[in-house]
């Protein structure tokens, strides 16, 4: 937190109210309230969105602290008008998150995994700091084993939590298509690489170098084998930018394009779609939990010598599999491909359920969840 957020923010000038469950950082808070209720929770903004004055000025009263840990010192003002039983978040990579258990013993702490995760690099935990929950509700058992190695606590399997709010309409489906889910971002304008991974600055023609090779390809094989090609769009901010790259991957060639309308569309798009192909979105991994049919490109990080975004990371897949590849070779996409067509319903289920479980669950209507929150504040009166 900087002075300068005071005159750029809203500021509220009441105290918070006490509540059961505070909300840790309120981006994406929209898919906890639809688990809690309203009366049972508050929501403690971490970015400069609002700031609450009383908390403010009592953080102030400690200079020294304030001066030193201004963030720190607000979080903690605020928690002690709040006087919560859990704190919750689902920002999952925000480090300060992990160091309240220190000074909030008797709260409940835990997070709730909102992505794919690089672990100690996204988070800038080391092993054998003192990062403490006491719940981590993680998608799957073996990222959950990864967490364990920088966060001390208990780890649930979840699966995703906005996956697991969608609930199968029974809509009609798009007949004999494949859908690609996109990953698009926007140019950054303000610096000269797109993002920094594994400690390296990664160019934005380097990042969406497997879409250039893969979107043509699938283009002509899917024309030849006379298939529709649709495009799962994955930004509401940036609608016509998104569909602009792809066009410009294929020139007038034709694609259908379905952009993310809502928070929840893209669930939508994917239990509609009749067969889908993905990199490494977190989105493709969510579809194979349902049982789609789905195959995963896993290539990106090849260019860089990124393993985690290899297929089922942190799992230990072979390169290959019946519908995986860590390599864009396009006869290898092809196979794949023809793999998601020719297994029959008996033998998709199989295969799908030996390997993603392992990955990401699912876990319908988040009932996990629900239960530890219900316990957890039953126990605590």
């Amino acid at each position: 937190m900087k002075i300068g957020f005071l005159l750029k923010t809203k500021l509220v000038f009441k105290k918070p109210k006490p509540c059961k469950i505070l909300i840790y950082d309120g981006t994406e808070s929209f898919f906890l309230k639809k688990i809690i209720q309203n009366k049972l929770c508050g929501i403690l903004w971490t970015r400069g969105e609002l700031i609450n004055l009383p908390c403010l000025i009592k953080a102030m009263k400690s200079p020294f602290k304030f001066f030193r840990h201004p963030l720190r010192t607000y979080v903690d003002s605020f928690i002690a008008f709040c006087r919560p039983k859990i704190i919750l978040t689902f920002i999952d990579n925000n480090k300060e998150f992990y160091f309240l258990k220190e000074r909030w013993e008797k709260i409940l702490i835990a997070f709730i995994q909102n992505g794919h995760r690089e672990l100690s690099k996204s988070f800038k935990i080391q092993i054998g700091s003192n990062a403490k929950v006491d719940v981590m509700f993680v998608m799957g058992p073996a990222i959950g084993k990864a967490y364990k190695k920088i966060v001390f606590g208990k780890a649930i399997n979840l699966g995703s939590l906005k996956n697991n709010f969608y609930i199968s309409q029974n809509k009609a489906k798009f007949p004999n298509s494949v859908m690609f889910i996109s990953q698009f971002r926007e140019k950054p304008k303000n610096q000269n690489y797109f993002i920094k991974d594994s400690g390296k600055h990664i160019l934005y023609e380097k990042f969406y170098f497997p879409e250039k090779k893969l979107i043509p390809f699938l283009h002509d094989y899917l024309r030849e084998t006379r298939q529709k090609f649709l495009i799962c769009g994955c930004t509401q901010e940036a609608q016509n930018e998104e569909e602009k790259f792809f066009r410009e991957q294929l020139g007038c060639q034709q694609f259908e394009f379905l952009p993310q309308t809502s928070l929840l569309s893209s669930y939508k798009w994917i239990e509609r779609a009749d067969r889908i192909i993905f990199i490494d979105s977190t989105l493709g991994y969510e579809a194979l939990a349902r049982g789609k049919r789905a195959a995963a490109i896993t290539c990106r990080g090849r260019n860089w010598g990124n393993s985690t975004r290899t297929f089922g990371w942190p799992n230990k897949f072979p390169k290959t599999g019946p519908f995986w590849s860590n390599q864009l070779c396009l006869h290898k996409v092809r196979n794949i491909i023809e793999n998601l067509n020719r297994y029959s319903d008996r033998e998709w289920q199989k295969i799908v359920s030996e390997i993603i479980p392992k990955i990401m669950v699912w876990n319908p209507n988040n009932i996990f969840l629900r239960k530890w929150i219900r316990d957890s504040l039953a126990n605590s009166q």
